[in-house]
Formats: structure tokens, C-alpha cells, sequence
């Protein structure tokens, strides 16, 4: 594995927050450029609102990552070490973005942009898991269980030293299937116009319906199962799969309704 990619000058490159950061960045010009171009947004207001956003991910990752320390992660630290050093959590970090965003959209009394908005980041927040877990995985954390299958993987900084599953790579291996689906979804015209005209998200809760329930299967072969990945982000991914369900519904009914007036 490679924690440290490269030593810049005295200061370690670590692999698992350029990933991340490399990750966030993609996600975050991609929707911009989704937003303001293929959806129609004002580009000021798209500015803002990813600025927001970003920051409620943030704090969202961070607050669920300090939840779910173990005593061996805290032990010795300060809150402020935890706040600053500290991992992330991709649950809390979904649900911290919502979170922001719908504050935004709030302030702004702007709810007709919440599915466009939200359809131009449902593409891009799967590339952000497909790209940052890779950083996972190089890093050496986020384990997954011992097995005897030939994809097993050493991590030789890990006691006891045997081969385990690559859960960093299901997760991003699932992201990327997920991302192949949505982008057929978003081009199939009998399924999903251009969101100039649209009311309701579906690739959004697609997303979330979809990555919440993905997470839920692969996190039993992750290291210690649910009580390693932490019951908090347990419980947000079961609310990510009954949020994604029930606005999908409510998508459903709502273009149903149209299309009979």
C-alpha cells in the first residue's frame, strides 16, 4: 500500500486525502459545468450554492467520522486534533451536503432549482466515491474481512498480516456501475427530459437509493461488519435507502399527475 504518495520538500503527499481532494474537485466542476450548461442554472447561483454545499459535506464527514472513532482513534486527541486530522465519513458527508444545500435553497427561497440542481450532481457525486475510495484502498483503511478468494489483498501494515477483501474497491466498483447506469437513464429521452423543463429528480434519488442500498450489502464484508463502519453511518444509510425510495415515489406521482392535466 502507499499512504505517502511522494514527499513534497519536508511535507508527506498523502495518497488518501489527495484522492479525496482530487475526487472533490472532479465532483465539484462537473456539476458546475452540469448545472449551468446541460440544466439551464445561473451560473452565480450554482457558484454559491457548491460553496455551501461543500462545506456542509465537510463538516457532515468529519462530524460522523468523530461519532463513529473508536476509543483507540480518540485516544490521546483533542476535539480540535479530531476536528482538524481527523477521517471522514461519506454518510455524514452526503447527508451534511443535503443538509447545506436545502439551507441555501431556504435563504434563497429557490425550491423549483432543487431538481435540476440535484440532477446535475447525482452523476457526479458517484464519481466522487468511484475516485476517493481508490484513495481508500492505497491508503490501507476502510479493511475489509479476511478471505481465502483469489482477489484477496495483503495489506502488510495490517496485524494480522492475511489477505482481505478489497471492500474500497466494491464500493468504488458499485459507484461506478451506478454512474454507467445513471448516464444511460439521463439519455434515454423516453425516461428523462432535459431538466430546462423538469419538476421532479429521479437521478438523484436513484443515487441515493441505489448507493445507500449498495453500501448496506458491502459493508458485511467490511472488517467487524457494522460495528467497525459505525452505527451511525449504518443508521444514515438505512435513512439514505428510504429517502431515495420515497422521493422517488413522489417523483413518480408527480409526473403521473402531469401527465394526465
Amino acid at each position: 500500500m502507499y499512504p505517502v504518495l511522494f514527499d513534497l520538500g519536508p511535507w508527506p503527499v498523502q495518497t488518501y486525502y489527495l484522492f479525496w481532494s482530487l475526487a472533490l474537485t472532479l465532483a465539484v466542476l462537473w456539476t458546475r459545468k452540469r448545472a449551468a450548461g446541460f440544466y439551464g442554472l445561473d451560473d452565480d447561483f450554482v457558484r454559491k450554492l457548491m460553496a455551501i454545499t461543500m462545506t456542509g459535506m465537510f463538516i457532515g464527514a468529519r462530524a460522523g467520522w468523530i461519532l463513529d472513532a473508536s476509543p483507540v482513534m480518540r485516544q490521546g486527541k483533542t476535539l480540535a486534533e479530531l476536528l482538524l486530522f481527523g477521517g471522514l465519513s461519506a454518510a455524514g458527508g452526503f447527508w451534511g451536503g443535503g443538509l447545506g444545500a436545502l439551507v441555501f435553497f431556504y435563504r434563497k427561497r429557490k425550491w423549483g432549482l432543487i431538481a435540476p440542481f440535484a440532477e446535475s450532481a447525482a452523476l457526479p457525486a458517484a464519481l466522487l466515491i468511484v475516485v476517493g475510495r481508490i484513495g481508500c484502498f492505497m491508503n490501507g483503511c476502510c479493511l475489509g474481512r479476511p478471505t481465502d478468494l483469489p482477489w484477496g489483498v495483503l495489506f502488510p501494515e495490517v496485524v494480522p498480516a492475511v489477505a482481505r477483501h478489497p471492500v474500497q474497491l466494491y464500493y468504488s466498483g458499485w459507484c461506478a456501475l451506478v454512474l454507467a447506469f445513471l448516464f444511460c437513464i439521463e439519455h434515454r429521452s423516453f425516461l428523462w427530459k432535459r431538466a430546462s423543463g423538469a419538476r421532479s429528480a429521479v437521478l438523484m434519488p436513484l443515487f441515493i437509493f441505489l448507493y445507500s442500498g449498495g453500501r448496506l450489502v458491502l459493508d458485511s464484508f467490511r472488517a467487524g461488519g457494522p460495528s467497525e463502519v459505525g452505527l451511525s453511518d449504518t443508521l444514515l444509510f438505512t435513512g439514505g435507502l428510504a429517502l431515495g425510495f420515497g422521493w422517488l415515489c413522489l417523483s413518480a406521482f408527480a409526473t403521473l399527475r402531469r401527465s394526465n392535466v
